[in-house]
């Protein structure tokens, strides 16, 4: 699924450690533009529920991947020669 201006899949990700899929992403959209629009003030506390996991849709969470994820084979072994302990 192709990233849109609604999409803050990549954002979440790189900013909180969170893989949502790109519809729950969409309520932090609505957030920013709430926010844009002046309803919501910038030092507002605000929830905002991410409720669908970026896992049900494995293609928007490869667009996330980056450098810094480096893609591996599905074993134990190439896991410890990539990231060997103490390695952070």
């Amino acid at each position: 699924m192709p990233t849109t201006k609604w999409d803050r899949s990549p954002l979440l990700a790189r900013k909180a450690g969170i893989c949502a899929e790109p519809a729950a992403a969409a309520a932090l959209a609505g957030l920013e533009k709430l926010v844009q629009r002046g309803d919501i003030k910038k030092d507002d506390r605000v929830l905002v529920i991410i409720s669908g996991s970026g896992l049900k849709d494995p293609n928007s969470s490869l667009s996330v991947r980056s450098s810094s994820f480096p893609l591996i084979d599905p074993s134990l072994l190439e896991l410890v020669r990539t990231f060997p302990k103490g390695n952070s």
